[in-house]
């Protein structure tokens, strides 16, 4: 495996988790403007917009236009549970096997077709 490299707005989106995870952002808090952002991280406006577009992707962050953006708020799933924000690796393990089970289902759907299942393909 090759070395891996943050990009810019990885490090920016990781800084803004990091701040919800210590409870210095919390549910409903706006967040800076994406100009001070960039001035205080210096780095593009570009930058910025990409890392709250990942947050907001990820449904950490809303993005309400002309107003800003806000850390989303979290609403139990009838249970009491502590909420952590997943980390890159976490979503690179979860693509893996997300991988492994389709390849395995894709496997199972070949071996179990028949004539009807593949005039209908």
């Amino acid at each position: 495996m090759g070395i891996s490299r943050k990009k810019v707005h990885e490090e920016i989106a990781d800084l803004i988790m990091e701040d919800i995870r210590k409870g210095i952002l919390t549910p409903g808090d706006k967040l800076p403007s994406i100009s001070s952002m960039a001035e205080s991280h210096q780095v593009s406006s570009a930058s910025v917009r990409e890392a709250l577009n990942t947050l907001r992707v990820m449904d950490v962050i809303e993005v309400k236009h002309g107003q800003g953006s806000y850390v989303k708020e979290r609403m139990p799933l009838g249970f009491e549970y502590e909420f952590e924000i997943i980390t890159r690796k976490d979503i690179e393990n979860l693509l893996g096997l997300r991988k492994i089970i389709e390849v395995g289902c894709a496997e199972l759907a070949c071996t179990h077709a028949d004539e009807n299942d593949l005039v209908k393909l």
